[in-house]
């Protein structure tokens, strides 16, 4: 009976001490604004008074970093929206570390065998202005996004067709982020392009209207002729803008309405696991000696080596088919595993 109580005590302990963080943390909350990156600009508290902000070059440095008086509050989450580490500065990005001051990664492109054209160190291929990178992989999806989603927005009636399903992406969270960040700038720059086409109307309108005033009164007739071309330009000019910015919205929209499951799949159907197991980690390390691989990067290997089949999936496990023994690879992703054509 003692030991029940004694138990009973003790949960009823951990409970209010995590009731008590709980409540300590929501009274320390803070709200994340962020900029167009996704990288911490404006930290808040929860009613709203700045507490800290945040400004980066390009390459991820800070350029500015003000903290509230009387305030130690640091962002952790930063550049990208990526965890900075206190000790080092690097920013960890999942498959790999950056280093700001440095402007590259701290190791070589997992991939590098598909980009050899470009240093394995560089970040979004030495182009921060035009890429974002979100986890330290290929930047092939990223690129395709940006490049199917500028054609889907501005050209007319394209995206009304299934162009940005022809392309299979090996990561189709990238693919779908870019165009996802494509839409949204081709709208915002409709929605400018057409408020400065509604300015230039409304002024070239009344420029034409003076120069025709003063035209028609016979004296300084040619100036006042002059000056009413000028403005009957401007409106030309402004009803052009309306008409592109129009147009940027309308198809920005129509894509936003598609979603963002964008892409062909490449999936190898499904598979019964049923009459397979997990291998042990004596089996999964005789495996990999073997095969003359490191045994604790074998699931990064793994991962490069079947991306296009796993469909991006951030972990692996192998499995043995009972009595083939034939071994498989089984991502995270649904319906995502490979046959590596290898028996145990």
């Amino acid at each position: 009976m003692f030991r029940v109580v004694q138990v009973t005590v003790s949960y009823l302990r951990s409970i209010l001490l995590y009731l008590l963080l709980l409540i300590a943390q929501l009274a320390m909350s803070s709200l994340y604004h962020s900029d167009h990156l996704g990288s911490a600009n404006w930290i808040t508290d929860k009613n709203g008074a700045p507490v800290q902000y945040l400004h980066y070059l390009p390459y991820g440095q800070l350029l500015a970093n003000q903290q509230a008086t009387g305030s130690a509050y640091d962002e952790r989450y930063k550049f990208i929206g990526k965890e900075r580490d206190e000790e080092s500065g690097y920013d960890y990005f999942g498959a790999r570390y950056y280093i700001p001051p440095l402007l590259h990664w701290s190791s070589v492109d997992p991939l590098v065998d598909d980009y050899l054209w470009i240093s394995p160190y560089a970040y979004c291929g030495w182009n921060p202005l035009l890429y974002i990178d979100l986890d330290g992989n290929s930047a092939k999806d990223k690129i395709m996004g940006w490049t199917l989603g500028a054609i889907t927005n501005v050209i007319p009636l394209v995206s009304l067709s299934n162009i940005r399903d022809s392309y299979s992406p090996d990561n189709p969270s990238d693919y779908n982020n870019s165009l996802q960040c494509v839409d949204n700038l081709a709208f915002c720059a409709g929605a400018a392009l057409m408020a400065s086409g509604a300015a230039d109307v409304v002024g070239g309108t009344a420029i034409a209207e003076a120069g025709l005033a003063v035209a028609t009164t016979g004296v300084g007739a040619p100036e006042g002729a002059g000056v009413a071309v000028v403005g009957g330009s401007l409106v030309g000019t402004g009803l052009l803008k309306g008409a592109i910015g129009s147009s940027l919205m309308a198809n920005s929209s129509n894509n936003k309405g598609g979603g963002y499951s964008r892409g062909g799949q490449k999936s190898a159907g499904t598979k019964d696991f049923s009459n397979s197991r997990k291998m042990t980690p004596d089996e999964i390390g005789k495996y990999f000696n073997d095969k003359n691989w490191h045994k604790g990067d074998y699931k990064k290997s793994l991962m490069k080596d079947f991306q296009k089949e796993l469909k991006g999936s951030t972990n692996v496990d192998l499995y043995v088919d009972k009595t083939t023994k034939q071994v498989y690879l089984k991502g995270n992703k649904s319906g995502a595993w490979v046959d590596t054509g290898e028996t145990l």
